[in-house]
């Protein structure tokens, strides 16, 4: 059963609205002067919602600020963590900040908060401020300038010019200008003749300049040196300012100029035709003052003799330069002379004084007189003696005469060394030489000599070629005449004498024979040879023999011989005994050019021998007894011995007869000349020889004989024929060869290269083998090789026939270049002991290759580029400084090394390297580029290996770094701000605009100039603006653009800029900017009455009358009266008006506790239609002391005495004006 129920009813439930957090900022002051006054920042949180928002803690607000400017907090407010905020309630909260630097500075602020009843988070948009100008402080730069700096005291004025710089941001209101101060020295004074407008109440923009000038009255003679100063104070924080004085540059007064003259002319003494004069005119300016120099006339010639001069070139024409006071100044002339004699000049000079214009007397000055000569001339001559000589035994002497056929002195310089020229092999040593003929003086006409003497040596002729040089005396000029050449000396080889002697027949038989002894005397030498003395030849005897002199030649002596020539003598001897007769021959004489004597060796004839008479004995010999078919010939030798004592005439020889075994055979190669009629003399031997060719093998043996008579007696001799020994025949060895060398290219230092030589007997024979010759290296370039092994020595070695064997050596390498080996093999044939040999035989050259290397370099380009604008390019160089080749591997990726924000994106990578062989001495290029962006810096590192081609040993060297490339953020370009100042400007007056641009990137901004500038038709373009600079990223230029005001009204100009991108060259445009209005107004204000000389009593009152003027044509509105210090001006302070002139009279009374010596400054502005404000020259008077009253004469009054000027003016002040 289900229960029922009544009605039932919920708590109230309060709808809200939900809670809204709506927040916004504001900054101020507006203007701020960095460092002097602190901005702040106000928050407002609202709840414009119906539900309770609890607030969150509140970030720091965010500052965006532009050029330099920036900003510190100072102090916050407190945290607002939980605090809640009702409907409608609302909560400021506030910062302080420090700025410094200069542009402008705004906030962006944030807050956030929770929704009481969901929870929810609020979060509106940040609020941000206006921006807030940040300026330097106002400061003042001053500057002073005099001008003239150099005066004529009396004659000029000096101008002195005080420009005021506002080198700040904030602008600058000037204090009055006190008078500038003066130093003089000497007799130097200055008087004040024209004072400048007063500064007091100007303001200087910042940047902006003002110039105030004073002119002064110089008289005296010295210096004056001008100072000056000015103050004011910051128009933002009124903050006083007071620079240091500036100085100006000292200010010379001077006297006068006047001139002095003098004039030399030189040299002394001139050779003519060869030197030029040169007159100098001196010119001194010996006053004080510049003097404005007049042309020069030419100077006047006066000639003595034949001499003249003509002018070649005068100094440039003075006309018009200044010469200054105590200067002096220097003008050349130079002339041609010619004839002989002398010659004098004389110049003159004028001019103005610089500074007065007044004529300066003219000077004249004479120069002394110049002599003329002739010019001075050298000659010179050979002789040398005697004509001829004898090597080694006769001197010679070399005479050099020098002539001075000019009229001026020459100055010899020292003599160099005759040149021998020498033919044949004749040759000369210097033996003696002369005095040195340096600086000996010739003059004209005169000579002098010079020897030298010579030894001479070899065969031929000698001649001398000498030569001389000087300088003339006058001129200096380099005197070198042509050498001369002497005759030549014929030089003889000295006499010698060779005696040769001879006896024929050399054998005889004893009393049947004579012996003829023939002596011949010979001169080999080339100087005759005169014979002396030639005595019968002396006799030596062996054995029983005997020899008489059957009959001489005539006597030699005095005969001459000469060289070359010979001269015969014969003496006969009869013969006896048996045994030996010799012979000796002699003789005398001496050279026929030094006489020197000659006595040659003795010469030996014979010995001739006295015989009995002979017999014959034969032997036959066939050798060798065993030879190589082919290669080796038989002799056989059959010897002939005459056994007796007289010599045997021979028969003809018949030729051998050969008996052979097998196929071996023998042909007659070459036979012994026949013998027939020749003589065997006693106990001699004679063998005759015949040469046989042997083919096929088995033995062979020879059978000769022969015959004669005696040589005296004529009886026949005939012995028994001779049979030789037997003589094997074989088949010769031979020797084969052939070489190679491996492997074929190699790496130094890396492999060995082997060498093997295969040694092959083709033949039968054995072949005995000597020692291997080291095999013969040959190199190109810079390789070298060194043994490394070699084969043991085979010396002695048999080499059968058919057999082989194999050599083989190692060598170690380096250098560059090939090597080639080539090897050869020697030995004997093991029968006949002939020689045989292989080679040389070359093995193909081996290339060898420096080892190849592996060099990296790598490079960026630009080192400085603009992010997005440009691409980075990384280039990587693989060099292979070795000859072998480098197979290069793969290439990794660069690494990167990033600072700051900068980072970088591969966009194209090189052709893969794998494989790829890097030839020795070659490069080659590996490009990456890169895409890059952000800022900061990226710092690369490439690297690459391979290996050796030849030997696979591997390469890696160290990666290389390509340094680093900045990257920028690109330039933008903005105009900060467009000034126009004075804020106030009169007609004519000049105005100037300051532009100030500004670059918020980091690259610099280039060319940056003024674009699109138009401005109001109320002043007139002066001159052209700041030419183009360059911006640096985060900075600033000022360009300026000078105008005058030419009608009244306001004055804005507007102007953008455009630049480029330094890094990537690409365009800047900044937007328009147009200044804040100033006004050009031609209102003239004034206070004519009182003047600063009026006194005023304490408590007493007077009239002041002012006036105001606009000659442009616009009304003036309003004139008032402003009093500072102890006074007041009754009502009323200002007049109302409509015309172009407006004039009043305004009372003005002293406070009754005005001091005695205070100042009272009055002040008169008045404004146009155009609400422009101008205000009048201050005028200040004095309140004097408290005085019996004295009352004023009534108007037009004659007095019997004149009143004191102070009263004057103030009784005229205390009348009403009359209008």
């Amino acid at each position: 059963m289900t229960p029922s129920t009544g009605p039932i009813t919920s708590a109230t439930v309060e709808a809200q609205l939900a809670g809204v957090l709506a927040i916004s900022a504001v900054a101020g002051p507006a203007r701020i002067s960095a460092g002097v006054q602190r901005p702040s920042l106000t928050l407002t949180a609202t709840n414009s919602g119906g539900a309770d928002v609890m607030l969150s803690d509140l970030p720091p607000p965010v500052a965006a600020t532009t050029g330099s400017a920036a900003v510190a907090i100072v102090s916050q407010p407190a945290s607002a963590s939980g605090l809640v905020l009702h409907s409608g309630g609302s909560r400021d909260f506030t910062w302080t900040f420090d700025a410094s630097g200069s542009g402008t500075v705004s906030w962006r602020s944030s807050a956030s908060a929770t929704e009481s009843n969901t929870g929810a988070t609020l979060a509106p948009a940040a609020a941000s401020t206006a921006a807030l100008a940040i300026e330097a402080p106002a400061a003042l730069a001053l500057s002073l300038a005099a001008s003239p700096l150099r005066v004529s005291a009396g004659l000029q004025r000096v101008q002195v010019a005080l420009t005021a710089t506002n080198t700040g941001g904030a602008s600058l209101r000037l204090d009055p200008l006190p008078a500038p101060t003066l130093r003089a020295t000497g007799s130097a004074a200055a008087a004040v003749a024209v004072s400048p407008p007063s500064a007091g109440g100007t303001v200087l923009a910042g940047g902006a300049s003002q110039t105030f000038s004073w002119q002064y009255d110089v008289s005296g003679s010295g210096t004056l040196a001008f100072a000056a100063t000015a103050s004011g104070t910051d128009a933002d924080s009124g903050t006083p300012v007071s620079p240091p004085a500036a100085s100006a540059p000292a200010v010379e007064a001077q006297a006068p100029g006047a001139l002095a003259a003098t004039a030399t002319a030189s040299p002394g003494q001139v050779s003519a035709g060869l030197q030029q004069v040169s007159l100098v005119l001196t010119l001194q300016n010996s006053g004080g003052a510049a003097v404005r120099l007049d042309a020069l006339p030419t100077p006047i010639v006066t000639a003595g003799g034949s001499a003249a001069a003509s002018l070649s070139s005068s100094p440039p024409s003075p006309a018009g330069d200044l010469l200054a006071g105590g200067a002096t100044r220097i003008f050349t002339w130079v002339w041609n002379a010619s004839g002989s004699g002398t010659l004098a000049f004389s110049c003159s000079a004028s001019g103005t004084d610089a500074n007065a214009g007044v004529a300066i007397a003219g000077v004249t000055a004479a120069s002394q007189p110049v002599t003329v000569q002739a010019p001075g001339a050298l000659s010179v001559s050979a002789s040398v003696s005697p004509a001829s000589a004898s090597a080694g035994q006769n001197p010679v002497s070399l005479t050099l005469i020098v002539r001075n056929t000019g009229g001026a002195d020459v100055r010899l310089d020292a003599l160099p060394a005759p040149a021998i020229a020498a033919a044949g092999s004749a040759g000369a040593t210097l033996a003696g030489a002369p005095a040195s003929a340096a600086d000996t003086v010739l003059g004209g006409g005169s000579s002098a000599n010079f020897t030298w003497r010579y030894d001479v040596s070899g065969s031929g002729t000698v001649s001398f070629t000498a030569s001389a040089s000087g300088v003339e005396a006058n001129s200096q000029r380099a005197l070198n005449p042509a050498p001369v050449t002497s005759s030549p000396i014929s030089v003889q080889r000295p006499g010698q004498l060779s005696i040769a002697a001879s006896a024929s027949p050399a054998q005889v038989s004893a009393g049947l024979q004579q012996v003829a002894l023939s002596v011949v005397l010979q001169n080999t030498g080339e100087a005759d040879v005169i014979l002396d003395t030639v005595p019968q030849p002396a006799v030596t005897s062996a054995g029983n023999a005997s020899a008489n002199v059957g009959g001489s030649p005539p006597s030699a002596t005095g005969t001459v011989l000469p060289g070359g020539a010979s001269k015969s003598m014969i003496w006969t001897w009869n013969m006896g005994g048996a045994g030996t007769v010799s012979f000796t021959a002699s003789a005398t004489g001496h050279d026929g050019n030094s006489g020197a004597a000659i006595a040659p060796a003795p010469a030996p004839a014979g010995p001739v021998t006295v015989q009995t008479s002979g017999a014959l004995s034969l032997s036959i010999a066939a050798t060798p007894t065993q030879v190589s078919a082919g290669l080796q010939q038989v002799s056989v030798t059959l010897s002939a011995t005459n056994t007796g004592g007289a010599s045997v005439v021979l028969d003809a020889l018949a030729p051998p007869t050969v008996a052979s075994g097998g196929s071996a055979a023998a042909t007659l190669l070459t036979s012994p000349a026949s013998p027939a009629g020749s003589t065997l003399s006693g106990g001699s031997t004679r063998s005759f020889v015949w040469t046989w060719s042997i083919s096929g093998a088995g033995t062979l043996a020879f059978t000769a004989g022969a015959s004669g008579k005696d040589a005296n007696s004529g009886n026949a001799i005939a012995p028994v024929p001779v049979t030789s020994s037997t003589v094997v025949v074989q088949q010769p060895a031979a020797l084969s060869l052939s070489a190679s060398a491996t492997p074929a290219k190699v790496s130094a230092g890396l492999q060995r290269v082997s060498l093997a030589l295969s040694l092959t007997n083709p033949g039968g024979a054995a072949v005995r083998l000597d020692a291997l010759p080291p095999p013969t290296v040959t190199t190109t370039g810079t390789v070298a090789a060194t043994l490394f092994s070699a084969p043991a020595s085979p010396a002695g070695t048999l080499l059968s026939g058919g057999a082989t064997t194999i050599f083989t050596w190692q060598y170690d390498v380096s250098g560059s270049g090939s090597l080639s080996l080539s090897g050869s093999a020697n030995g004997t044939d093991a029968n006949s002991g002939i020689a045989r040999a292989a080679g040389p035989m070359a093995a193909p050259a081996v290339t060898v290759q420096r080892p190849a290397g592996l060099t990296l370099s790598s490079s960026l380009s630009p080192s400085t580029l603009s992010a997005g604008l440009q691409q980075l390019s990384l280039l990587l160089q693989a060099t292979n400084p070795g000859e072998a080749g480098a197979v290069l591997a793969a290439l990794p990726a660069p690494t990167i090394v990033t600072t700051g924000s900068a980072s970088a994106s591969v966009v194209s990578n090189p052709p893969s390297a794998a494989g790829t062989i890097l030839a020795g001495g070659a490069t080659r290029s590996f490009t990456w580029t890169y895409s890059v962006a952000g800022s900061g810096t990226l710092s690369f590192t490439a690297s690459a290996s391979g290996s050796d081609e030849n030997s696979g040993t591997p390469l890696t060297p160290p990666a290389a770094p390509a340094g680093s490339a900045t990257v920028q953020k690109p330039a933008t370009l903005t105009i900060a701000s467009v000034i126009a100042s004075p804020s106030l400007a009169h007609l004519g007056d000049a105005i100037d605009v300051s532009v100030a641009a500004r670059n918020d990137g980091e690259a610099s901004a280039a060319d940056v100039a003024l674009s699109g500038i138009s401005a109001s038709a109320t002043a007139t373009q002066a001159g052209s603006p700041t030419s183009a600079q360059t911006i640096p990223g985060g900075g600033s230029a000022v360009f300026h653009i000078p105008f005058v005001a030419q009608s009244e009204g306001s004055f804005t100009l507007t102007t953008g800029a455009t630049g480029r991108d330094v890094n990537a060259g690409t365009s800047l445009t900044a937007s328009n900017v147009t200044s804040a209005p100033i006004n050009i107004t031609a209102i003239e204000v004034a206070i004519t009455s009182p003047d600063n000389r009026a006194t005023l009593q304490a408590g007493a009152s007077l009239q002041v009358v002012a006036s105001a003027w606009n000659t442009a044509g616009a009304t003036i509105t309003q004139l008032s009266l402003s009093a500072t210090g102890p006074a007041t001006v009754a009502a009323p302070a200002s007049i109302s008006g409509s015309r172009q002139t407006v004039g009043g009279t305004f009372s003005v009374s002293a406070n009754a506790n005005a001091a005695a010596g205070s100042i009272i400054t009055l002040v008169a502005s008045a404004t146009d239609a155009a609400r422009a404000i101008v205000s009048s020259t201050p005028v200040t008077m004095t309140v004097r002391r408290p005085s019996r009253t004295r009352r004023c004469p009534p108007p037009g009054r004659r007095l019997r005495r004149r009143l004191p000027p102070s009263r004057a003016a103030s009784c005229a002040a205390s009348r009403p004006e009359t209008r």
